[in-house]
């Protein structure tokens, strides 16, 4: 992601949640940290490439309090990630809604109650993958593959997009990191997706130790429904 991925400035009153160290993007040597931003109705993704401003946001975090950020962007691609600069402004503010505990990480059988298009953190093993396909989105056609990821707790499937489907291999542990969660209103189901435009990463990892759920015992409500 970058800052001049941006659509017209707007403000933004939310809870800051989750402030990450201050992270380096792959070639680019950008400085930046990201953060989750805990609106009235939502959960949305922050970055910061300003690290100069990183005690800004870790001292509200800290204290819990709301606050009004002004001089932002948001991601032109999912239009729910929020840029921010060195011009950002926080103040503190009185909000309406109440501050809620949001974990940096989760288990799978949790992510039924976390926020749609919330990005959630977890380890899981890929007990099935599929084969690649090519299918048409507003951002042209994209190569999809989906995976049933499982741990010891249940299971949900992963929609991989393009670069991410090289990833993973059947049957191996992985942690994965910066994912959203894809919910249907419709029929209840939950699903994770790689985004197209954030810091999502897939690092294989040690396996499981405690019994894995198997698909036989895993809830209907966790069907596909990804998108990218």
């Amino acid at each position: 992601m970058e800052p001049n991925q941006r659509s017209a400035k707007r403000e933004l009153v939310a809870y800051v949640h989750n402030v990450s160290p201050v992270k380096t993007s792959g070639g680019k040597k950008k400085s930046y940290f990201d953060m989750q931003l805990q609106t009235e109705n939502d959960v949305v993704r922050g970055v910061c490439f300003a690290s100069t401003r990183h005690a800004d946001f870790s001292t509200v975090a800290e204290k819990k309090s709301p606050v009004k950020l002004l001089n932002i962007d948001f991601d032109k691609h999912d239009h729910t990630s929020v840029l921010m600069g060195g011009t950002v402004q926080l103040h503190e503010v009185k909000a309406s809604f109440a501050a809620t505990t949001i974990p940096t990480s989760v288990n799978v059988s949790s992510l039924a109650a976390v926020n749609d298009k919330q990005i959630v953190s977890f380890k899981a093993k890929v007990a099935t993958l599929s084969g690649t396909k090519r299918v048409d989105t507003r951002n042209g056609v994209k190569r999809k593959a989906e995976a049933l990821l499982v741990d010891p707790h249940g299971g949900v499937k992963l929609v991989l997009w393009e670069d991410f489907i090289l990833q993973v291999k059947e049957g191996l542990t992985y942690t994965f990191t910066n994912v959203r969660v894809r919910k249907n209103n419709t029929n209840a189901s939950v699903s994770v997706s790689t985004p197209n435009s954030s810091d999502c990463t897939i690092e294989e990892c040690k396996p499981f130790t405690e019994p894995l759920a198997t698909p036989a015992e895993l809830p209907e409500t966790f069907t596909s429904n990804g998108k990218s």
